[in-house]
């Protein structure tokens, strides 16, 4: 990611599944103070970071499907981990 890779590229190099490189990512951003969260790599539009901000305020973000559930269907769950950690 660092070195300005594409995720299906870092599955192909390291043959690790979609989840865990999105996980690894999701813990840099969240516990790495000098690291900025790349709403472009996530492609994370305003259209869907308001999407999800509205969703979470009515489900909460104790269970990331009740917030899939009511949002765009192309939003994804990486997409909404990564809004949450801009919330907090």
């Amino acid at each position: 990611y660092k070195q300005g890779k594409t995720i299906q590229e870092i599955i192909d190099i390291r043959s690790l599944k979609k989840i865990t490189i999105e996980n690894n990512i999701l813990s840099v951003w969240e516990n790495d103070k000098n690291e900025n969260i790349d709403k472009i790599y996530v492609g994370l539009t305003e259209e869907y970071e308001n999407e999800i901000k509205i969703a979470i305020q009515k489900v909460g973000t104790v269970k990331l499907r009740d917030i899939k559930d009511i949002v765009n269907k192309k939003i994804s769950y990486f997409q909404i981990q990564t809004c949450i950690l801009l919330m907090k």
